[in-house]
């Protein structure tokens, strides 16, 4: 096994730990056990792997009914004005969809005027 340099999270010192393996570590510096996780490796052509960029259009099953249409408008325009805007709602109603929706229509039709 490959071995990394992981800062410990009681001292903050460079442990040596083992790539690709998750485990219990004993700090020699501070004497306290810590657990190593690595991270999953993402394929590059897996593309559930891939976040979605800015420059991507919305998926496919993108649905733009009116509300939203309404609410993607607004926010363009608060935007566009120099305004900040803070979309909140539960988790999994779509804030982030609409967020990736309106900074496509910034950065791929930046002249797009909304009336």
């Amino acid at each position: 096994m490959d071995k990394l340099k992981e800062a410990c999270p009681w001292c903050h010192r460079e442990v040596q730990v083992e790539s690709g393996r998750q485990r219990r570590y004993l700090c020699p510096f501070c004497k306290q056990e810590f657990t190593y996780t690595p991270s999953p490796p993402q394929a590059e052509g897996n593309p559930s792997a891939q976040r979605s960029g800015v420059g991507t259009p919305p998926p496919a099953d993108f649905v733009e009914t009116p509300f939203v249409k309404d609410l993607a408008d607004r926010t363009l325009l608060y935007l566009q004005d120099g305004l900040h805007v803070h979309l909140s709602g539960p988790a999994g109603s779509g804030k982030t969809t609409i967020a990736l929706h309106v900074a496509h229509q910034l950065v791929c039709c930046p002249r797009n005027t909304v009336t």
